[in-house]
């Protein structure tokens, strides 16, 4: 547990996360960037990987990121097998290139379907292929994923309901 939060703390900082602020649920975190420009319930496994929803109040979007030592090809996407204790799902990720911290980052292209499967297991593992015959499995704990993504969802919600307040802009919005 303590290195699960350790990996999400190096994770975190280099993204210029107020760590100090972090709610934990179970193994996984909720927290928002320094700027408020985005907030995120995450999770880490002992390989240093990362799991996490990541929401963007001003644009009033959210995605599902997988940041990963296993490298890929910047804007392809990639097959991938998601398996909990209650339920699996083919699901496709693409590719968004390197991070700052080593990881690559990954972007589920079905929003809902890893959503449900991660609020209703307990664990879940990924395989992705790899080259010639070979697969990688990443696996991560569940445990508080729910309440810490519910506990994000909804101070999302008040930031982007908060910058709304006395404005009468002529900006595009999409809704």
């Amino acid at each position: 547990m303590a290195q699960h939060k350790a990996a999400l703390v190096v994770l975190l900082s280099a993204a210029s996360l107020n760590v100090a602020s972090a709610q934990s649920f179970g193994n996984w975190m909720f927290d928002v960037a320094d700027d408020k420009s985005y907030l995120y319930a995450a999770t880490s496994n002992d390989s240093g990987n990362i799991l996490g929803e990541y929401c963007y109040p001003e644009q009033g979007s959210c995605v599902w990121i997988l940041g990963l030592k296993t490298s890929c090809e910047k804007d392809h996407t990639y097959p991938v097998l998601a398996n909990t204790d209650m339920g699996a799902s083919h699901l496709q990720i693409t590719c968004r290139g390197l991070l700052s911290n080593n990881l690559y980052q990954y972007v589920f292209t079905t929003f809902d379907d890893i959503d449900r499967l991660v609020k209703v297991g307990s664990k879940i593992g990924i395989a992705i292929p790899l080259e010639e015959d070979q697969f990688r499995v990443i696996r991560f704990a569940l445990v508080g994923a729910t309440a810490a993504i519910k506990n994000m969802r909804s101070a999302a919600t008040k930031q982007n309901t908060g910058r709304g307040k006395g404005k009468t802009g002529t900006i595009d919005q999409d809704i």
